[in-house]
């Protein structure tokens, strides 16, 4: 072999590992991105007697972890907020700290009680006006913070509902550009991880705010839907989710929405 290709070999093969000393500075630069995954040099031998080359910028990823992550976040984020509103109603009665309905109701039927004894008092009987007004306010306070209460979710449930619109147009954004991504070269390789890296970043934060089925594809793509089987994205389109108030008949004339 010529110095010439002897010198050709070397400069090969110090190219490739200079990029695979690229990738670990950049494991290095990411190791707190907990949306990162990291990458690893894959090294082919070239000819018999040419060098090296690199290869590959291979991630690595867990779908079994990954996949487990989504249902245990979905599962925890569910109990989470069920446990956020309940305590919100529960502050509302807040009878566990004997202020709530409890006492001005014991206070109420006491005396109700005491005008069955006396029934001729006219001071036992205003008492028991006042407990009565007392009491109807307690009521109408109630219900005033449960339909603020309401409210706020509602508003809560418009927020959420936006925010899983706009990760979806994104998820469908990710899927249009995964498909026409080549792999051929190691910067277009890098360029498909991140967005693969960007696609499962989307996923656990849409596992935060509904359950929902996800299905891969072998170039990277996904379809989602709702734990129901509603499309949410279906290759590059994504469908908007909407929130709809309906009147339920309480009885009498009343309703509520």
């Amino acid at each position: 072999m010529s110095l010439f290709n002897i010198l050709s070999v070397n400069a090969q093969s110090l190219n490739a590992f200079q990029k695979g000393v690229e990738l670990t500075n950049k494991n290095i630069s990411n190791v707190y991105n907990k949306d990162y995954s990291r990458e690893v040099p894959v090294f082919t031998e070239l000819s018999p007697g040419f060098g090296v080359d690199l290869a590959e910028a291979q991630r690595i990823f867990d779908q079994r972890y990954f996949d487990r992550y989504l249902r245990e976040n979905q599962n925890f984020m569910f109990h989470d907020r069920l446990s956020s509103d309940l305590e919100g109603v529960e502050a509302i009665f807040n009878d566990t700290l004997g202020s709530g309905l409890e006492e001005v109701l014991d206070e109420f039927y006491s005396k109700l009680n005491q005008l069955v004894n006396e029934p001729e008092s006219m001071a036992v009987r205003e008492d028991l006006l006042a407990g009565g007004r007392k009491l109807v306010a307690t009521f109408q306070d109630r219900f005033d913070s449960l339909d603020n209460e309401r409210s706020n979710l509602h508003l809560t449930m418009e927020q959420e509902v936006e925010e899983i619109n706009q990760l979806t147009a994104s998820l469908a954004k990710i899927n249009n550009a995964l498909g026409s991504q080549p792999k051929d070269l190691i910067q277009d390789q890098e360029q498909r991880n991140s967005l693969l890296n960007e696609r499962d970043r989307i996923l656990k934060e849409l596992s935060s705010h509904i359950d929902m089925k996800v299905r891969y594809y072998e170039n990277g793509r996904v379809d989602l839907s709702t734990a129901k089987g509603h499309a949410l994205v279906v290759g590059e389109k994504s469908f908007n989710l909407s929130l709809e108030r309906v009147p339920k008949d309480l009885g009498e004339g009343l309703t509520t929405e």
